[in-house]
């Protein structure tokens, strides 16, 4: 599992707040061993975006509380209740009915269909063919998602380190021989 910084500030507010209590910026800078004001930053800009996702409570100024990951499961039960409301539903349904975006709806009826929940009657129409009535847990279906495009996401970095590898070697061998050619 990867541990990035707003995985680290995360676990550090759960454990110092995963009572209930309040917990400071200075308490985290403390836990974490921040001393620098540019990381300093970085961890309010961290803890802003914590509170967008709903994890983290702003209390006070530099007065946090953990609330705790908050799954988003509004829109994947709009879109679900839309589908068995309908029995039947296309891309353009889930954008404009549920707020979904284009390619959050498509990736999200792919997975049914893989699920054999749904199935496609034409490109972006889909209908039910399975009807439960709790929603099927597609978590796995993300996880394999991210770890895809985390893969596709290291394959370009490599491309690019391997390109500029090139042409440094490139640059260095004109000016071997602009070297030469002027002696």
């Amino acid at each position: 599992m990867k541990n990035s910084f707003a995985d680290k500030i995360r676990k550090t507010v759960a454990e110092l707040g995963g009572d209930g209590s309040e917990v400071t910026a200075h308490a985290i800078f403390d836990t974490l061993g921040i001393t620098l004001s540019a990381t300093k930053s970085r961890v309010y800009y961290t803890l802003r975006d914590l509170r967008k996702s709903g994890e983290v409570e702003r209390v006070d100024k530099g007065l946090y509380r953990w609330r705790g990951k908050q799954a988003p499961p509004e829109l994947r039960q709009k879109m679900w209740k839309l589908l068995r409301k309908r029995f039947s539903v296309t891309v353009e349904d889930l954008m404009e009915l549920a707020g979904a975006s284009e390619q959050y709806a498509k990736e999200w009826l792919t997975a049914l269909h893989r699920r054999g929940v749904i199935q496609r009657i034409q490109p972006g129409h889909y209908r039910i063919i399975k009807d439960t009535v709790e929603m099927p847990d597609l978590d796995d279906n993300a996880r394999k998602l991210r770890r895809f495009r985390e893969k596709k996401k290291q394959e370009i970095l490599k491309s690019i380190n391997d390109i500029e590898t090139t042409v440094m070697e490139a640059k260095s061998r004109i000016e071997s021989c602009l070297k030469s050619w002027e002696e």
